[in-house]
């Protein structure tokens, strides 16, 4: 689930930040030219699923033992969850692969993106108030001053 988000977030991220953020010839440079934006969201998932690259990838950076949380049993209730909060043409998104589609939670643009996403994200929190599991990652250039 958070392989999938971060995969939402980078991918939909301003060009500039994806090409500096992606290695050419990489796993994932060669996953994101193949899953094109009008390619089916089923047809981009059975190219992960199918694709043992990832799967080692991911088995081991969930298992190493420099990973700081515990990542459960296969068989266990899952209690967290991670989406992607992007902005796309002027929209902003929340990206769920337990969703049909993208949720749109207003507009927005790059230099708000932020703010807009901070006031979703308070939305999330009020629903569940005594829920302290909540964790936010956001994707940005390198700032040089």
């Amino acid at each position: 689930c958070g392989t999938i988000g971060l995969l939402h977030a980078l991918f939909n991220t301003p060009e500039g930040i994806r090409d500096a953020s992606i290695q050419p010839q990489s796993w994932l440079d060669t996953y994101y030219r193949n899953c094109p934006i009008p390619l089916n969201p089923m047809a981009k998932a059975e190219l992960l699923e199918q694709d043992s690259t990832i799967e080692t990838l991911h088995d081991d950076a969930t298992s190493s033992s420099s990973n700081q949380t515990n990542r459960g049993e296969i068989e266990d209730k899952v209690l967290t969850h991670f989406v992607a909060l992007v902005h796309v043409n002027g929209q902003l998104l929340e990206l769920d692969g337990r969703k049909d589609g993208p949720v749109l939670h207003g507009t927005t643009n790059e230099m708000n993106l932020l703010q807009d996403a901070c006031h979703v994200v308070q939305k999330f929190m009020k629903r569940d108030p005594d829920q302290v599991k909540f964790t936010i990652l956001a994707l940005a250039p390198k700032q040089y001053g």
